[in-house]
């Protein structure tokens, strides 16, 4: 599953999240968008997601995802979508350029 909180909706198996991963997060045109970094929340696997802003000038924090797995598979995705999170995980609101 994906999900994406506060946004109510949420993606169940992997046919459902890649066809909304390949329309909307990696669409056509935009290519480099995006930067993700390791990090660990509640002792399982996570990124601090940045997405450059239109300008493709500077990379600004975007969410914090939180990975759980099933043995070697994800199981879950919860992507929490409030950008100041990310300095709970003790990286900056902004990367630098």
């Amino acid at each position: 599953t994906l999900s994406m909180p506060p946004v109510p909706s949420w993606y169940q198996g992997r046919a459902a999240i890649r066809a909304m991963l390949l329309a909307i997060v990696f669409r056509s045109g935009v290519q480099n968008r995006w930067r993700l970094y390791p990090t660990q929340a509640n002792g399982q696997p996570a990124f601090v997601l940045y997405r450059a802003d239109e300008a493709q000038s500077a990379y600004r924090a975007y969410s914090v995802q939180v990975v759980t797995l099933d043995g070697s598979q994800v199981a879950e995705v919860t992507a929490f979508l409030d950008p100041s999170l990310v300095t709970a995980f003790g990286f900056p609101l902004q990367l630098p350029e």
